[in-house]
């Protein structure tokens, strides 16, 4: 069988909404000036960017200058025009790429031109005119690879990195197997040219981890100042529930004892106004309603908090259930609800706390009688395992597969009108809650038309169908 139609789901409204701009009418969307979708474009594309973005920044500055310097240094150490031009050329790129990113967002091809154009191009050629591993560039192969794996990720990153990993491990062997690939230099220039690779490389790369450092620093200090915000804010919240909770649940105790004294003497009465009586019940019910929606409130903040106490002992299951049907029958009475008790079930000691497990009955049946009116609700019990599982299903008209999803998820109403229909939608949260606490599980089943079925199981003590 299937289960109650449970909560209808606030939150939904029937206004549609709109995205037009209030100070543009007719223009969705659109922001009020240029500068205006500039500056956001901009903001856009710089938190695109992140850390990586900021590095590449840093390195196709400083590649830019290097590029230059070392193209200076080349015509100084008279290298030839092939290796100044490579120089300058590298310079260009950094550049161009350096544009790409800024003005576009377009980062990530940013990252692979300068993989592919600048590392596994320009650097191998740059290798072979320049002396080859006897000068500096060997140097900078290993900064290519370290950027590589700073401004990459993912499966790209280890393929283009594999790549230039086997490029720069043949450009060394054909430089010694075929040393006519390589232009030489005056052993001077090769080992000016190798300090200055050193020093190059090395500056680019200590940038880098400074970069690195600060931005994880300053992340990590807006992290903290964060989560002691929400902290403030939890607790803010959680006194809130608590004291708002505790200030209306005085006034509507006074209002009840008043509601209900007057109903008593009303009955005694035979000339009591059949209006005046409707609005005490009417009084006597809407309270008895605000003082359970207070209830979910507080223990709403007693969750939170990790206060919610229980207090859990071997408990007779049918006892419990029993009790607990007793109290709620006139509830149910009113509303021409039938309850029917699974015949011949198992009647088991279960571990519980009495007063926790009635709440949760007591929802269970609130949500059963309400969505299956003049319905029948059944309540049975039965074993699956170590566990005692006891379901409440109803006759009413179920629910959708959206809303079954949804069915333990806090949902509070967002209007008054919604809460006066179906609660703050708290109460199966908070019973599944309960029942996680006893070790146990809840589910639910439905179908639309036919009806809910809503389960839970708590642990067994031991198998005993004899308790009275």
């Amino acid at each position: 069988m299937s289960r109650m139609t449970r909560l209808r789901r606030p939150g939904r409204s029937s206004k549609p909404t709109s995205s037009r701009n209030p100070s543009r009418p007719g223009n969705p969307g659109r922001p009020n000036s240029p500068g205006g979708s500039d500056r956001a474009r901009a903001a856009q594309l710089s938190a695109a960017a992140g850390f990586r973005g900021r590095l590449f920044t840093v390195a196709a500055l400083v590649g830019i200058g290097i590029s230059l310097i070392t193209a200076v240094v080349n015509a100084l150490n008279a290298m030839g025009p092939v290796q100044i031009g490579l120089s300058l050329a590298a310079a260009a790129a950094g550049a161009g790429l350096l544009w790409l990113a800024l003005a576009t967002g377009r980062y990530r091809v940013a990252y692979v031109v300068t993989v592919v154009g600048v590392f596994l191009v320009i650097f191998p050629l740059l290798f072979f005119s320049g002396g080859g591993y006897a000068a500096g560039m060997p140097v900078f192969f290993v900064f290519a690879i370290a950027f590589t794996a700073f401004l990459l990720d993912g499966a790209l990153l280890w393929v283009l990195a594999g790549v230039e990993a086997a490029v720069y491990t043949a450009c060394c062997l054909l430089a010694f197997y075929r040393p006519s690939l390589v232009k030489e230099v005056g052993a001077a220039a090769a080992m000016w040219d190798s300090i200055y690779a050193l020093v190059a490389a090395g500056a680019s790369l200590a940038v880098a981890f400074h970069l690195l450092l600060r931005i994880y620093e300053r992340a990590r200090d807006q992290l903290a100042r964060r989560n002691r915000q929400l902290a403030e804010s939890y607790q803010a919240k959680s006194r809130f529930l608590a004291l708002a909770a505790h200030e209306l649940n005085t006034p509507l105790a006074l209002i009840q004892l008043q509601a209900e004294e007057a109903l008593a003497k009303g009955r005694d009465t035979a000339q009591t106004a059949p209006q005046i009586r409707h609005n005490m019940e009417v009084i006597a019910a809407e309270t008895a309603r605000l003082g359970r929606l207070i209830d979910e409130l507080l223990d709403l903040a007693r969750i939170e908090e990790g206060g919610m106490t229980f207090d859990i002992r071997p408990e007779p299951l049918g006892a419990m259930i029993q009790n607990t049907l007793t109290a709620y029958a006139p509830l149910a009475a009113a509303a021409r609800v039938t309850i029917v008790i699974g015949r011949d079930g198992p009647n088991p000691i279960v571990l519980a706390d009495r007063g926790r497990i009635a709440q949760v009955l007591v929802n269970l049946l609130a949500n059963a009688v309400r969505h299956a009116p003049r319905g029948t609700i059944l309540v049975d019990v039965a074993i699956r395992g170590d566990k005692a599982e006891v379901s409440v299903t109803d006759t009413g008209e179920g629910m959708p597969p959206e809303t079954l999803a949804g069915l333990f998820r806090a949902a509070p109403a967002p209007t008054l009108k919604a809460a006066r229909g179906d609660g703050l939608g708290l109460g199966l949260v908070i019973s599944q809650h309960i029942i996680e606490q006893h070790g146990g599980d809840m589910r639910a089943e439905s179908v639309l038309g036919e009806g809910t079925k809503v389960s839970f199981t708590l642990p067994l003590v031991e198998r005993w169908a004899g308790v009275p």
